[in-house]
């Protein structure tokens, strides 16, 4: 249980620590009056969830249960003349116990995308773009859903999933951007072969690396759809030129965050992934466990207390 306080505490100080380092930065240059043009801008949200259900002779049935999540994005650009570079960060990690069984890990996400652009005329670039998708902490299934039979099936960098693709990148005003690439690389890493099984991450049981090459594609909207309500989603395809390329693998994510005040809000995501060289786990008509190829789905919706960071607007 330490280790996963220690993490929720790491993902909400880091959130808290880079709003203020630009503070101090924003009021020297404001002391400045030759300050240079102002090439960076961010920003970002950083949240934690409390959850809880207590039950006594609840003649309906049901157990007690607690949860914790944490929640930290966070997006920065440099952008001088014809050149730019993005980086993009989602982090999330959640816990939770229900009835006598130990706390289990209920969501756990690193991802982290870096774009170098070249303005090649208006609206397009063309972009380099590395993404890495891994988690956190040691992930375990539950065949007979108690603690003493949990089996690791996951942990830092076992999976990753990294992403290289070269390509061009179509950029609306505001809401829309479109990043095509028929050159890109797409790698699946699995580091500890030893206690987590590979092959059920498409990687043969004497390698730890999986390589793909093929086409790719990544589309990006986000508006405030109402007063205080942002909508954002992400869709990436990619198709592999050596296997298969008919079976397109599909990431789609999506956020809704609404604003209560200045601290509370609501924030929902959701992420769908279709991968055919990753097996998951299923169960047949007895009810035994097997795995095979199907979507995988994400839900998180948290209810408590946030902080929105951004820096200002060249010329406010």
């Amino acid at each position: 249980m330490k280790k996963q306080l220690l993490l929720l505490l790491m993902l909400l100080g880091f959130g808290a620590l880079l709003p203020a380092m630009a503070q101090d930065t924003t009021t020297d240059a404001a002391a400045d009056t030759t300050a240079k043009p102002k090439y960076w801008t961010y920003k970002g949200t950083t949240a934690l969830n409390v959850n809880q259900i207590a039950l006594v002779n609840w003649a309906a049935g049901g157990q007690s249960s607690v949860g914790m999540n944490a929640l930290f994005d966070f997006y920065a650009k440099y952008d001088k003349n014809k050149f730019s570079w993005e980086l993009q960060s989602k982090m999330t990690y959640g816990v939770q116990k229900s009835g006598k069984q130990n706390f289990r890990k209920s969501d756990d996400l690193l991802d982290i995308t870096s774009t170098l652009n070249y303005k090649v005329g208006k609206g397009f670039k063309v972009g380099l773009v590395k993404n890495l998708r891994t988690q956190f902490a040691p992930g375990f299934e539950y065949p007979d859903n108690e603690d003493n039979t949990k089996q690791l099936v996951s942990r830092f960098f076992s999976p990753a999933f990294v992403t290289i693709a070269l390509g061009i990148e179509y950029e609306a005003p505001k809401y829309f951007k479109m990043f095509l690439s028929p050159v890109t690389s797409k790698s699946y890493i699995v580091m500890d072969t030893v206690l987590i099984d590979q092959t059920r991450y498409g990687i043969d049981e004497d390698k730890r690396v999986f390589q793909n090459f093929g086409a790719y594609m990544r589309a990006n909207f986000e508006a405030e759809v109402f007063k205080n309500v942002t909508f954002a989603t992400q869709l990436e395809l990619f198709s592999n030129y050596l296997k298969e390329p008919q079976n397109v693998d599909v990431i789609w994510g999506t956020k809704i965050s609404m604003k209560v005040n200045d601290w509370l809000s609501v924030i929902l995501v959701t992420d769908l992934i279709y991968d055919h060289d990753i097996d998951v786990p299923k169960e047949n008509d007895a009810g035994e466990l097997y795995y095979g190829k199907g979507t995988q789905f994400r839900e998180n919706l948290s209810i408590g207390v946030n902080y929105k960071f951004a820096s200002k607007e060249p010329g406010k």
